[in-house]
């Protein structure tokens, strides 16, 4: 299994958990335009991307890189990318 399938079963097990970041589903609903099928779809790439940069900052700051990327420029950069791939 390769680390993106890792992540979309972590975020499966979750979702499963009843564990839902709310402020993250409620700005995915409203992404959607109160579709909620696509505001699963578009919660569950968000939330995969959101670990996804977790886990890469844990690895850089395990290799005492300095991260000098601004959070919120890189979250929006992410959230636009997965918005153009849900019709």
């Amino acid at each position: 299994m390769n680390d993106d399938e890792v992540l979309y079963e972590r975020v499966s097990r979750e979702m499963a958990d009843g564990d839902i970041k709310e402020g993250m589903w409620t700005k995915a609903y409203a992404n959607a335009m109160g579709d909620e099928g696509k505001a699963k779809a578009l919660y569950i790439r968000m939330r995969v991307e959101q670990l996804a940069r977790e886990e890469a900052q844990k690895e850089r700051s395990a290799l005492g890189v300095d991260d000098d990327l601004d959070e919120d420029d890189e979250s929006v950069s992410a959230l636009k990318s997965i918005e153009e791939k849900i019709p």
